[in-house]
């Protein structure tokens, strides 16, 4: 049996290596996969702690980079970020620790880029039905409540402004 362990770690452990390369990942999202490839649990249990004695996996780094990506790739609020990581296995410890570096001016700028870039698509639709599916998107990225309103009422306003000017050079 300790024989079959030890190759399990010593594929598992390659395996891993190779998911790392591609992305990273939280600890428990490495335990879940060696779990459905079949690996034994002492087999994983060492996997796991040679992967963070070299560091390859760290639940805070992990978390510091879904931050990241948040404020400088594809714009998610607050509660898609929280919700993204406990998914992921991480601690909600962790989630406040990393959550408090997202400035909030930072999450309604982001959320104004999307709501913007969203409006461009709907110029199409009526005024109400523009907003409430900004609102509705908006929502679903994870953004709060009060943004959400803020920002639709700001973009849509904006948006008339630049409608009744684009009229009046006419």
């Amino acid at each position: 049996m300790t024989a079959n362990i030890e190759a399990q770690y010593k594929q598992g452990l390659i395996y891993t290596i190779r998911l790392l390369t591609l992305a990273k990942r939280s600890e428990r999202d490495i335990h879940d996969r060696l779990v459905r490839k079949g690996y034994h649990e002492q087999a994983i249990a060492k996997i796991i702690d040679q992967l963070k004695k070299q560091h390859l996996i760290n639940d805070l780094e992990y978390s510091k980079q879904k931050i990241f990506w948040a404020a400088h790739g594809n714009p998610i609020g607050r509660r898609k970020i929280w919700g993204d990581l406990k998914k992921k296995g991480i601690s909600r410890e962790l989630i406040d620790q990393v959550l408090e570096t997202y400035d909030v001016t930072e999450e309604k700028t982001r959320a104004h880029e999307a709501a913007a870039a969203r409006l461009a698509k709907l110029q199409k639709l009526e005024p109400l039905k523009q907003k409430k599916r900004l609102y509705d998107y908006l929502t679903r990225r994870g953004f709060p409540y009060e943004i959400c309103r803020d920002v639709v009422t700001e973009v849509m306003q904006g948006d008339r402004n630049l409608t009744i000017d684009e009229n009046e050079s006419n």
